[in-house]
């Protein structure tokens, strides 16, 4: 119970009236300063669960075992997070927390008890509280009928000022010594020899700091000395590393207490405490003229690589700036633009094109498979276009630095560069026609190489195929079919430059031809070597050109008759005579003073056959073994000869082969390692053999 007398009341009142000026001053200055320099909005919220509420921070955690200021009003949450309602002891003070949470200060009116909250919100026992006017027991109830008699009590208990110092004295005229002391809600520490202290105290190991001139203890902010500290709001601590204050983080230096400002080291990891505020920073910040990631959460200083949503940004490794521009890193190229947003994909700088790598970002060199189109970019990452020689082979690549495939057109020159962009020289085969390409790339044409006619479309007069193969037998079987006339002894001329060593079509075969109409007379032209081809000769010059790529080798021309047996001896296969039977494609069948080759065997034992006969090479069909004309060969050989050879075919009667070619023939058949059949085309029929080789019916 304090006492005082009028006098001394007097005063003491004066300097709690100092006192109670001086707090609010003191805290709307340190609240109104951090107010000013915080700058950034943080999102809080209320969240009900049932009849309990919590408060969620920024950073998504709880508030636990600690008061927090919200909206002019001092809440408490206990150590699960929920807001606290009722009577609650904290660090041996007594509050009351309405059912809103809300913290009483003042007068309350509890199940018909009257109890005073100081301004701290500490429940008053055992005085006189509100002015000296009322009087609470030890439980903080209001005595109602208890009044205070001011003359005899006026003296007990009083402020004694020794010089710039203060003790108290006690009702019963002992002093407060060693230990904490409220007076009316606020805390004073006395020392031993009972002077009250000032400035930093340390403390039952924790420092605390009470006003210079009142004495009382601080709670909350506290700039001193120019730097600014944090006192637990209840229990007046010094507090120390890392807390949260009013929904943002702050470092308060371990030993010190000081609020850390500007970059800060901590742990290895760098953090940046906005200056005069204290706030930890998140997200990206500009500071002195560069940016800055700090990880949300924890504000820790990103460095290296940092996707961000979805997009990669670099920050140097040393000191964590936003790098922008070209960046080399780990021995590969990177561009990161202004917003030092990692590029991706095709990009151009000036007249120059680069390729950046998805989901890495590095710059590409050398080939590249871009949507499945083939690049090139050179050392430096430039696309290249034009021709360039890369690996011992020519490319040529397009304006859009597309590498040209398969046939390319330049300057009136046509050049081909395959499927895989090399490009070629010499003799190809393509597409079943033989070019050749000069050194430079250009094809031929209009001209004659290695003995070999090449056409103004460049086309080789050979056929194309695998040397030594039934497909290359049967193709070019075909070129002079409907194109080449019956001579007698054409093909027979046996020396260097004549048809029988000639690699692909003579062009003087289809001028011959085109100078006669349907009369044509085979007997005015006997031996007119150079103009046609007789039976022999046109199976000795299909299968010299089945096994030659150059012209006057060896020949394979005999007499028609003998060409079966001829054929054998050279070992390419065996022969003998036969009536019916089965006839394979590639065949090479003989009578007195006639031979033919079989192209295929239809489902009624007719053949299709081609030969040179009177008046022109053609494809003819055989008649059924019964002797039907009406056979699936003859109805082959009409259609195609129409469809394929219609100048041909409507020109000239063209044969229908008797019987005569079935029996009694002598009938070449090829040894397969002689004559491969890469295609497989001895197992087909005759319609299936013509469908290959020609096109369909």
């Amino acid at each position: 119970m304090l006492v005082r007398n009028r006098k001394t009341q007097t005063y003491l009142a004066l300097l709690l009236f100092f006192f109670a000026l001086l707090m609010p001053l003191q805290s709307y200055a340190a609240q109104n300063s951090q107010q000013q320099i915080s700058t950034r909005a943080v999102k809080t919220g209320w969240v009900q669960t049932g009849e309990k509420w919590k408060y969620v921070n920024t950073d998504g955690s709880y508030p636990k075992n600690t008061w927090k200021y919200l909206y002019s009003t001092w809440y408490y949450f206990g150590e699960d997070g929920w807001m606290v309602t009722g009577w609650k002891e904290i660090n041996e003070e007594t509050y009351y927390l309405r059912p809103s949470g809300a913290m009483v200060v003042g007068w309350v009116k509890l199940e018909g008890k009257y109890y005073y909250f100081n301004p701290s919100g500490v429940l008053q026992k055992n005085g006189w509280v509100d002015n000296d006017k009322y009087y609470v027991d030890e439980n903080g109830v209001w005595i109602e009928d208890k009044t205070k008699d001011e003359d005899t009590e006026s003296d007990k208990a009083e402020w004694l000022q020794f010089g710039k110092r203060w003790k108290f004295r006690e009702a019963d005229g002992s002093y407060a010594k060693g230990g904490w002391k409220n007076f009316g809600g606020s805390w004073y520490y006395f020392d031993a020899n009972g002077w009250m202290a000032v400035g930093w105290l340390e403390t039952s190991g924790n420092w605390y700091y009470l006003d210079p001139k009142v004495g009382n203890m601080q709670r909350g902010w506290k700039k001193i000395n120019d730097s600014w500290y944090y006192l637990n709001p209840g229990s007046g601590e010094l507090v120390t590393g890392w807390n949260v204050i009013g929904g943002f983080w702050y470092y308060l230096d371990p030993g010190s207490g000081e609020m850390a400002e500007g970059w800060t080291q901590i742990k290895n990891e760098w953090y940046y405490l906005k200056p005069d505020s204290g706030v930890m920073l998140e997200n990206w910040q500009k500071i002195d003229g560069a940016w800055y990631y700090l990880n949300p959460g924890s504000g820790t200083r990103a460095q290296g690589w940092k996707k961000i949503g979805s997009t990669w940004y670099y920050l140097d490794v040393t000191n964590g700036q936003r790098q922008k521009g070209w960046t080399k890193v780990n021995n590969a190229w990177y561009y990161l633009n202004d917003n030092g947003i990692m590029a991706e994909g095709w990009m151009q700088q000036d007249t120059h094109w680069y390729y950046l790598k998805p989901g890495n970002g590095s710059m590409a060199i050398g080939w590249q498979n871009i949507g499945g189109t083939w690049y090139y970019l050179d050392g430096a990452g430039v696309m290249v276009t034009g021709w360039h020689y890369i690996g011992n082979h020519w490319y040529y690549m397009t304006g859009s630095g597309a590498m040209a495939t398969n046939w390319l057109k330049l300057n009136n020159n046509w050049y081909y560069v395959g499927s895989n962009g090399a490009m070629v020289t010499g003799w190809q085969d393509i597409a079943d026609k033989r070019y050749y390409f000069y050194d430079s790339g250009v094809m031929a044409a209009s001209t004659k190489i290695d003995g070999i006619e090449i056409d103004a479309d460049g086309v080789a007069q050979i056929v194309s195929g695998p040397l030594g193969s039934l497909t290359r037998l049967l193709r070019t079987a075909m070129l002079p079919v409907g194109n080449t006339l019956y001579v007698w002894g054409g093909g027979h001329d046996l020396y260097i430059g004549g048809d029988s060593l000639r690699i692909g079509v003579n062009p003087q075969w289809k001028k011959f031809y085109d100078r006669h109409g349907s009369n044509y007379d085979f007997s005015k032209y006997r031996y007119s070597y150079g103009n046609g081809l007789d039976c022999s000769g046109f199976i000795g010059w299909t299968i010299y050109n089945t096994y030659n790529t150059k012209a006057n080798q060896s020949a394979y021309v005999t007499t028609s008759t003998k060409f079966p047996s001829h054929l054998a001896e050279k070992g390419l296969g065996t022969y003998k005579t036969v009536s019916g039977g089965t006839f394979t494609p590639g065949d090479v069948v003989a009578i007195d003073g006639h031979v033919w080759m079989v192209i295929g065997m239809c489902s009624d034992g007719s053949v299709v056959i081609v030969h040179a006969t009177p008046p022109v090479i053609q494809i003819s069909g055989t008649v059924t073994p019964s002797g039907s004309n009406n056979s699936e060969a003859v109805q082959l050989a009409q259609a195609y000869m129409k469809k394929y050879f219609s100048d041909a075919a409507n020109k000239f009667n063209l044969c229908i082969a008797s019987s005569a070619y079935l029996n009694n023939v002598k009938r070449f058949q090829w040894y397969s390692n002689k004559l491969t059949d890469p295609d497989g085309l001895r197992n087909l029929s005759a319609e299936q053999v013509l469908a290959k080789i020609i096109g369909p019916k």
